[in-house]
């Protein structure tokens, strides 16, 4: 009974507080999916670890824009034709709280 009232209570919270809460989970959940990219084991290709190094990067201008009419995409794009060949493959720096 406990956890059933705890988890109504954590949906409530997370209500109440609003988007702001949800980017903070979404990074956090964008930077573990990164961490695990960056495990030897999954041979992950270098390009693409190198787009999600690119993407944790920019991920608070990321998050700002919307899935429809592909606007990810359009504000990911020119960042990935100016930058992806310099963009490190490996983990990102400890700086990025992961």
């Amino acid at each position: 009974m406990t956890a059933i009232i705890a988890g109504i209570s954590k949906r409530f919270i997370l209500r109440v507080r609003g988007c702001k809460f949800e980017m903070a989970s979404s990074k956090r959940d964008f930077e573990r999916f990164v961490t695990w990219l960056h495990r030897p084991e999954n041979r992950t290709p270098p390009d693409v670890r190198r787009l999600a190094n690119l993407a944790l990067e920019h991920f608070d201008e990321l998050a700002q824009t919307s899935r429809q009419h592909n606007q990810r995409s359009i504000y990911l794009v020119p960042h990935a034709r100016g930058s992806l060949a310099q963009t490190p493959d490996g983990p990102p720096d400890d700086d990025c709280d992961i």
